[in-house]
Order: C-alpha cells, then structure tokens, then sequence
C-alpha cells in the first residue's frame, strides 16, 4: 500500500478494504461516506428478501461479542461500518450475520482488532460462512484487558456445515 493511501469507501466498507487497511494502519484511512439512497436501499433490499414474518416485522436484536464468548456461532457474512469511539481502538468494526446451534439468524458486532481482521480476511478470500466462535486470550494487555480473538469451533451436532 502507497504512504498515506486513503482508502474511501460508499456505505459500508469491503472486507477487502479493510485488509488494506491492517496491512498499513499508520499510513491507511478509511474514510465512511454514507449515501442516505444507498442506506436506503439496502433497507429496502432486506425487507424484501425476508424469509419470514418474524424476519419482516421482528426486532433484530444485536449481540455483542464480550456476550457470545465461547458460543460456536456460524459466520455467514461480514458488514464494515465507522467506529464512534474516537481515540482509541479501530476506525471501523464489524456488523456480522451468524447463525446459533437453532438456526436462528441475528446481527453480531465486535471492534475487536484480532477479530475484525480475521473476519475481513475469511470475507475477501470467499471463507464464510464458518463455524467459528470468540475467546479471550490468556494474558492480560498493559491496561489489564484480554484481548478478543476468534478461532474454529465444531458445528454444533445436528446442525450439518452447510446449512446457510
């Protein structure tokens, strides 16, 4: 990556364009400009290819990572979207549909940089969906934190590899 590319970015941003962004995050940016038509539109998009009333007219209620440790949850894909914490961790983090042990589809986020980056390279290279599930790491950082990682985990019985 060219010294102070900026990578720009219409809605949300690719897992590839996050890639980038790991590979020199002194020198990268990204830069969100969200379209209100776009926004819009993808609104519009996920309304109609619901598969069910419960997916038209339910509150998608969001998980968080810290809450999911643990938890073998099938990735199916993978959204960017800016952080609003500014100063310290990513400038972004990931808005990801998985899947639980029953099936049920929800929206899980997580600013994790271990995470985020493993997530935005299974996207780009074509590996999701994936059973996968987050752990904490063994040591403590400087500030006294455990850092987030995801690693593989087994589908859970009865739920067949494929099955999104």
């Amino acid at each position: 990556m060219m010294t102070g590319e900026m990578v720009t970015v219409s809605g949300s941003a690719q897992s590839n364009d996050v890639v980038k962004w790991f590979l020199n995050p002194d020198e990268a940016q990204i830069l969100f400009e969200d379209d209100p038509e776009e926004v819009a539109a993808r609104i519009v998009a996920r309304q109609i290819g619901a598969a069910s009333a419960e997916e038209l007219f339910g509150v998608e209620e969001t998980l968080h990572a810290k809450d999911m440790i643990g938890v073998p949850l099938q990735f199916l894909s993978a959204e960017w979207r800016p952080s609003q914490v500014q100063g310290e961790g990513l400038p972004f983090f990931g808005v990801f549909r998985v899947a639980d042990a029953d099936g049920e589809v929800r929206v899980l986020t997580c600013g994790a940089a271990s995470v985020c980056m493993k997530l935005a390279i299974a996207d780009a290279r074509g590996w999701l969906p994936q059973w996968l599930k987050i752990v904490l790491a063994d040591e403590e950082t400087k500030n006294g934190r455990r850092p987030m990682d995801i690693v593989a985990a087994k589908a859970p019985v009865g739920t067949g590899e494929d099955r999104f």
